[in-house]
């Protein structure tokens, strides 16, 4: 399945260089996919409840 790019991709990336981002959100919607994508697959950088 192809990524699809996100509107809030573009400010999370620039709040990342300065705090913590904390992204909630219902099951399935796509929170991880979004994080590995920003992060370019580093398996470091998040952490996942």
């Amino acid at each position: 399945m192809k990524y699809r790019q996100r509107y809030l991709a573009q400010q999370i990336k620039q709040d990342l260089k300065r705090k913590m981002v904390f992204l909630g959100g219902l099951r399935q919607v796509g929170k991880t996919t979004l994080f590995r994508h920003i992060l370019g697959g580093e398996k470091d950088g998040y952490f996942i409840t």
